[in-house]
């Protein structure tokens, strides 16, 4: 009678081994059980906010995993601190810090969604402000009546969320000292591979961006370059346009082909490494609005 009550004691250890065993990690034929994802909920005290960007319109999951990283990309810049970022739903969803930014956390975190990009466009005519001023070079005939009322005032700057036409542009200086008229864009965010914040001493110095293009965009500016350069154009200026305001509009005198264009302005270190960080981060395929924000204090 002892010998097969021991065999029975062996045989249950045994039971209870496998079945721990399939427990801990899974049978011998692969099978696992995982719970279903789900974002854990944020310790408190370290101001963090779960936000969901939702696409205007449908994108692949490619494209919404390069959307995420451009978020990130443009959140670091910016000098957010991100956790993580996941796909789910269609919609890019992202837990990041928002400690420092205060009463404007959410309408920040809410610009990293703007389908921004940097856009080269050869100046048609300009004029000073107030409104009033002869124009110099040639404005569109479809324009010039909107072009001689603009005095730059609120009403004449687009929200940043609007993707400029792919046209003729009218848009103002930032300063309020002079108005364009801008042709169709020559470069955009497609043409660019990177930026950096540089620090001239000599000459006009000050902070400015140098921007990097690719070969693409190399040809293309130097084309752009020898046509004002040459008088083939009505003014012999660019414009670099950022959310539908011209932050740098150079004279340009000859041609040029080294593939970088320099952005100068009225920056300091701070905004001029925020913007080279949005222009090497790239624009968003199209607007993402955020369809929630929770905020963990």
């Amino acid at each position: 009678m002892s010998v097969p009550r021991r065999r029975h004691r062996r045989t249950r250890r045994l039971a209870a081994a496998v079945l721990a065993a399939v427990l801990a990690g899974g049978s011998a034929a692969g099978c696992t059980h995982s719970r279903p994802e789900r974002d854990d909920p944020p310790p408190r005290g370290l101001d963090i906010a779960d936000v969901v960007f939702s696409p205007k319109s449908a994108l692949s999951h490619r494209q919404l995993a390069k959307a995420a990283q451009t978020i990130r990309d443009r959140a670091e810049a910016y000098g957010i601190r991100v956790q993580r970022t996941r796909i789910r739903n269609g919609a890019v969803v992202v837990r990041l810090s928002v400690r420092g930014l205060g009463a404007a956390a959410e309408e920040r975190v809410a610009r990293l969604g703007a389908p921004d990009s940097v856009v080269i466009r050869p100046v048609l005519a300009t004029a000073g402000l107030p409104a009033g001023s002869v124009p110099a070079g040639a404005v569109p005939p479809g324009a010039a009546a909107r072009f001689a009322a603009m005095d730059c005032g609120s009403d004449d700057a687009p929200p940043p969320d609007v993707v400029p036409p792919p046209g003729p542009l009218l848009a103002c200086d930032p300063d309020g000292n002079e108005k364009f008229a801008l042709g169709p864009p020559a470069l955009d965010g497609r043409q660019v591979s990177g930026a950096a914040a540089h620090y001239r001493e000599h000459g006009t110095g000050g902070w400015q961006i140098l921007v990097a293009l690719t070969p693409d965009g190399a040809e293309r500016f130097a084309d752009l370059t020898g046509r004002l350069a040459d008088g083939g154009l009505p003014t012999a200026r660019l414009a670099v346009v950022w959310r539908g305001a011209v932050v740098s509009a150079p004279v340009i005198r000859t041609r040029i082909a080294s593939g970088e264009a320099v952005v100068s302005g009225n920056f300091t270190e701070r905004t001029a490494q925020e913007l080279a960080g949005l222009i090497t981060a790239g624009a968003l395929p199209c607007r993402f609005a955020v369809t929630s924000y929770v905020h963990t204090y």
